[in-house]
Formats: structure tokens, C-alpha cells, sequence
């Protein structure tokens, strides 16, 4: 989500005064204070000269806006406050746009409108429409919070037939713009002021919740949650009537950390992921003028249906089970068994203004993931932390299918490739994503994973520009833990750290023969194979050696030795001088990798690191997981107690 720079906010609306000349900006003094910028495009000489002014608006201050709660709800209602602010449905309902006002551009907290201008002078000075137009705006910025500052810049358009100059140069007036704006201090706290429970800024009011406790709230943050459980219940409807559930039971979406399928003495952490398109920039750089409205449009399609990808692909995995007691219990159901869990319920009895659940949702069965931010090219998603690197995989297999290229005209992938020639590539959708996963104990700060999230995902996407240049493709790295973003980081340079981030080629585009890829790596965890890390009855069954031995030698392995074979070799000789029992090699961690990248075992270190927590989802339709009373399913603690008592 772009955050307009990295100006602090201010309480007015910053605009610039200046002149174009030959593309080259002046500054010049303007009497009412406003920017004022003549576009210089080509003009038919022949046809009508219509004057159109158009207002450049970028909002600063969102990053720290929408991520600063505590709260998964609220965080969801600042969302879509950002959201509404560059829907033109909402500005016309809000009567913020009038008639010969219209939207030209929209993005990620950047808007564009239009105004046609009536009078028949020459005059370079914004007429009152345009002034009354940039009030309104400003006004319903600040009125959802005054952490949030619209830089302006106003340009006159002398022909409305021809407005691709000024788009192109909104970006420098902006700039010029945005350093006019004044620092505050809006949302610090002062000297012994009530911190609001929510979010931590000055409280000014109090509401009570069902226990009769009291707590000190803002109003900003109820002004967000109300946004916050509209936005929910319209889409939750639309995902959920299109996933693939079960029948016989209601579900929803969470809308509390607490909800999303943590398991009593298994885990208890949840996943942030960040998904950003690769390569935006310069693809829109390349779009027709007259395209970008369109390709903006099937931009939010295309994000709202990696979303449906995620959600479906938990929704396939779920399984309805019959308890002891006889009640119909849903599992997330997958491999390996022991990591499966059964969903949470909702059970609120009663519902105020600062309760997490929804009163519609109550009684209903929890799914274990919640889409927190879908806008302009980005999606951040909080879910189970155990279907989180499925849910990559999931997004990834979405965006590359060919299934329904050029058939389904309600299909997102169709609708932006027919925007725009520039994102299709022979059958198949050229879009690839970088993907940051950030895995937290349960009451660990949200605003934390998700900077954690975004670090990992900008991180990616650069090692993908400087080691994958050739071959593009998606890009995947997560962390565990709650260390310091910065420190995380860090550590990619250092070899023993593993080899993420780990990139996944194009469909159109082979991958190289010498780099080991996310396919590599999930293929090395799936259970199924026997020569991989959880070879049912082979390695698994060896699971506190692997996760010992095996990586000390992966950490300890270099380009240059056979360490890493060699303890390989040593534990199979092992197994047979003792039990007569042959293990099979797993050749799939001895994947080759660019040696001047990172060692041959690095690889190993993150498949170890994964397996106790990455569940593969099964899917329901095809291969029902069996019914196994909950009670005799397998605790990786007491697996781990069976190696010790075999070793």
C-alpha cells in the first residue's frame, strides 16, 4: 500500500503553486493559495477547446493509520476507510462529488478527479467548483482520522479531449506538494491522558462491554469498527456463498484473533501474509492512457479473487467429523494427520460496540482465515499459521493456471488480461506476486506481524530483481518468531540462515536447472513421498535425529564437502547394522543450488523448519480424510518422546 512517502501527517491539505513550461515545473505564487498547473498536451486545433481542471489528491499517513490497531476488526474497518476513499460509489453517495465532477484515476490512496470548467475566461486560478471540491475531499479525510493529511496539487487541463499529460506529471506535482505539509503530533499521547483500549491513542469516551467491564475507547476506533462489521458482512457473503463448504453447517469469517484455529498445547500462532504484485510499476508504465481506468479496475478483481483462491482452498480441506458426543465437529483436514485441527465457534451471548464478534456470526463455525486488506494490488491476510504456506501455494497455482484463459468473461485473470495486452503471455496470465509470511504467537502485536510481513515480502521481491532477473516468477519467504524486522533481514545474508526467499518460475518460463525452488521445497515436506523429510514409516519416524543431527550437518555443509551426505549415509548404515530396516535417500533436500548463493544444506534447514507446522491441505471433494476419533490423533510432542525411547 503505497503511504504517499514519508512525510509526517499534517492537519491541512498541502498544495502546490506552479507553472508547467515545456514539462519543466515553476514555482509561481498563486493568490487563492492553490496549485495551479497548466498541462501542455497536444491540442486539435480543429476541435473544441474544453478547460477541465483536475485534483491530484495522495493521502499520507495510511501505513500508520490502518496498522496501528490492536485489533483484527478494527484493523479491517481502517481498510476500508482508505477504501472508501477513492470509491467513486462512496464519494457520489456521500455527495462529495457533484455534477461535472467525475473520477479520473484511482489507486492505492492516490485519487485524481475532474472538474469541467464553465466559464468562457482565461483565468489560471481554480474556479470556486474546484476550491469547494478539494473542502469536501479534505474534510471526509479528516473526519475518518487526523493521522491521515491529502496532499493536493490542481492542474488546468486546456483540452478535455486530451488529458495524458496530466496524468503523467501528477506524480512530480505531488512531490512538490508534499513538501509544503507541516509535521503534528496528531494521535500522540499526552501527559497522563486515558490511552484508548483499541489503539492506544487519547480515549474520548468509554463504553462497557458484556463481562460490565468499563473501557476508555476513541472515537476514531468505533467510527472504525463500524466500518469495520459493514465491510465484513458484504464480504463475507460473497466469499462464502462461492467456497466450496461443507453442507449441513453455517460458517463465517473470523473477526478475532482468537477465533482463527489455535489448537490447546499444539500451537498457538497465528500467520500475517503480504501479497504484492511484482513488477507493478513498470508494467502500468507501459499501459495505454486510455486503459488505465479499466486495468485499475481489474487490478481490485484480481486481488479480490486471490482472496476467493485462499478462501476456497480452506474451504475444500474442511471435513464435518462426529465427536464422542455425537456433535458435527468441521476439521481442517491434511497431512501430516497430526497437524490437523478442528474449527472454532462462535458463542457470543451478547454483542456491544467494542465486542470482537459479530451477532450475525454467532453459533456459526469459524473458518481459519481472515482477508484484513484487499486494495489496489495488495492483499494482507491473517489465518492459522499452519495453512499459511498452503495458502502461498494456493495463490501461486491460482495465478498461473491457464484453466480459464480466454473462456470465463467473469473470470478476474480473463477480465485483466483483456485490459490490457501487457499482462498476458502466450495461454497464461503474466502477473507474478512476492509473498512475506510472518508467523506470531497468538496476542502478539498485529501492527508488528505485519511490518514483519511487508519486510519479508519487499525483501523478496528484491532478491528476486537480483537473482532471478531472467526468469521472473513469484517469490515466497516467511519467518518464525518475534524478532525485529531489521534483525530478521539481516540475517538473509547469512548462508546458515537458509535459503529463503524462494522463488517459483512462470509457467512460460522454465526454471533454471541449477536453483532450488518453492516446488522443491514443498515437494521435500510432502508425506507422500517416501524419500522425502516425511516419508511415513522412513523419516518421520526419525523425527528428533532429523531435527538434531541432520540439521547440525545441513548448518554445517558447504559447496565444497559431503557432510551433509555423509551423516545421510551414516544414519541409513545405522538403521540397517540395527534393525535390518533400509531408509531411502531423500534425495529431494539434496536439491542443487547456485553455490555462490547460498550452501547445499540450506535447504534442509528450512524444510526442518517447516515440519512441525506446515499442514497440506487435503480437498474434501476427492479424497475425504478418514474419521479418526481426535483423541487417538498423533501430538508431535509425543512423537518426538517415541524417537527418544527408540534411539
Amino acid at each position: 500500500m503505497d503511504t504517499g512517502g514519508d512525510v509526517s501527517p499534517g492537519h491541512h491539505p498541502s498544495t502546490w503553486v506552479g507553472r508547467l513550461n515545456d514539462r519543466h515545473i515553476e514555482p509561481q505564487p498563486n493568490t487563492v493559495g492553490y496549485s495551479s498547473v497548466r498541462a501542455t498536451g497536444a491540442t486539435d486545433p480543429g476541435g473544441p477547446q474544453l478547460r477541465q481542471w483536475y485534483i491530484h489528491v495522495d493521502l499520507t499517513g495510511i501505513q500508520s493509520y490502518v496498522y496501528r490497531s490492536r485489533t483484527l476488526l478494527d484493523g479491517i474497518g481502517r481498510a476500508a476507510q482508505i477504501e472508501d476513499l477513492t470509491d467513486p460509489a462512496w464519494l457520489e453517495s456521500h455527495h462529495i462529488l457533484e455534477s461535472g465532477q467525475h473520477l479520473v484515476h484511482r489507486g492505492a490512496g492516490a485519487i485524481t478527479f475532474g472538474v469541467d470548467d464553465t466559464s468562457s475566461g482565461e483565468s489560471e486560478v481554480p474556479p470556486e467548483t474546484v476550491r469547494t471540491l478539494v473542502s469536501r475531499y479534505t474534510r471526509a479525510v479528516f473526519d475518518v482520522s487526523d493521522a491521515l493529511s491529502p496532499v493536493v496539487a490542481i492542474q488546468l487541463v486546456p483540452d478535455k479531449q486530451a488529458p495524458h499529460d496530466a496524468l503523467d506529471l501528477a506524480a512530480k506535482l505531488l512531490v512538490a506538494a508534499r513538501h509544503t505539509t507541516l509535521p503534528h503530533l496528531a494521535g500522540a499521547l499526552p501527559h497522563a491522558a486515558v490511552a484508548c483500549t483499541i489503539t492506544g491513542v487519547p480515549a474520548t469516551t468509554e463504553r462497557r462491554r458484556p463481562d460490565g467491564t468499563v473501557v476508555p475507547v476513541a472515537d476514531e476506533a468505533l467510527r472504525a469498527r463500524s466500518r469495520g462489521r459493514d465491510w465484513h458482512r458484504e464480504r463475507q457473503e460473497q466469499w462464502l456463498s462461492a467456497a466450496p463448504l461443507p453442507s449441513g453447517l453455517e460458517f463465517a469469517l473470523p473477526t478475532s484473533i482468537d477465533a482463527l484455529g489455535r489448537s490447546e498445547s499444539v500451537t498457538s500462532h497465528i500467520a500475517v501474509l503480504v501479497i504484492d504484485v511484482n513488477d507493478l510499476g513498470a508494467i502500468l508504465a507501459s499501459v495505454e492512457h486510455r486503459d488505465t481506468a479499466t486495468v485499475a479496475d481489474a487490478l481490485r478483481g484480481l486481488t479480490n479473487g486471490m482472496v476467493q483462491a485462499m478462501i476456497d482452498r480452506v474451504a475444500i480441506a474442511v471435513t464435518v467429523r462426529e465427536e464422542p458426543d455425537g456433535t458435527a465437529v468441521p476439521w481442517v483436514s491434511g497431512a501430516p494427520v497430526a497437524l490437523e485441527f478442528p474449527l472454532h465457534r462462535s458463542d457470543s451471548d451478547g454483542i456491544d460496540e467494542i465486542d470482537d464478534v459479530d451477532a450475525n456470526d454467532a453459533r456459526k463455525w469459524l473458518l481459519p482465515i481472515r482477508p484484513w486488506v484487499t486494495a489496489g494490488d495488495d492483499v494482507v491476510l491473517v489465518c492459522e499459521s499452519r495453512i499459511a504456506w498452503t495458502l502461498a501455494a494456493a495463490v501461486i497455482d491460482w495465478l498461473d493456471s491457464a484453466d480459464t484463459a480466454h473462456t470465463d468473461e467473469h473470470d478476474p485473470r480473463t477480465r485483466l488480461r483483456k485490459a490490457s495486452p501487457v499482462f498476458g503471455r502466450d495461454d497464461h496470465l503474466a502477473v507474478t506476486v512476492g509473498i512475506g509470511i510472518a508467523v506470531v504467537p497468538v496476542g502478539y502485536s498485529l501492527a508488528a506481524a505485519h511490518d514483519l510481513a511487508a519486510g519479508l515480502c519487499t525483501s523478496a521481491k528484491q532478491t528476486r530483481r537480483l537473482h532471478h532477473s531472467t526468469d521472473g516468477g513469484h517469490i515466497v519467504d516467511w519467518y518464525r518468531g518475534t524478532a525485529d524486522p531489521a534483525v530478521v533481514l539481516s540475517d538473509r545474508a547469512d548462508p546458515g540462515g537458509g535459503l529463503r526467499p524462494y522463488h517459483s518460475p512462470p509457467p512460460w518460463q522454465p526454471h533454471r536447472s541449477n536453483s532450488a525452488t518453492w516446488e522443491h521445497l514443498l515437494t521435500a515436506l510432502d508425506p507422500a513421498r517416501t524419500d522425502g523429510i516425511r516419508g511415513t514409516g522412513t523419516w518421520a519416524d526419525r523425527r528428533s535425529w532429523v531435527k538434531t543431527d541432520l540439521r547440525a550437518a545441513a548448518l554445517a555443509s558447504d559447496p565444497t564437502t559431503e557432510s551433509l551426505d555423509g551423516v545421510i549415509a551414516a544414519k541409513i548404515a545405522r538403521e540397517v547394522a540395527l534393525t535390518g530396516t533400509t531408509l531411502p535417500t531423500p534425495r529431494l533436500l539434496l536439491a542443487p543450488v547456485p553455490p555462490t548463493w547460498a550452501p547445499k544444506g540450506s535447504i534442509v534447514v528450512d524444510v526442518i523448519d517447516l515440519l512441525d507446522d506446515h499442514l497440506i491441505l487435503t480437498d474434501h471433494r476427492l479424497d475425504p480424510a478418514p474419521q479418526k476419533d481426535p483423541a487417538e490423533q498423533d501430538h508431535p510432542a509425543a512423537q518426538n518422546h517415541l524417537d527418544e525411547a527408540q534411539s
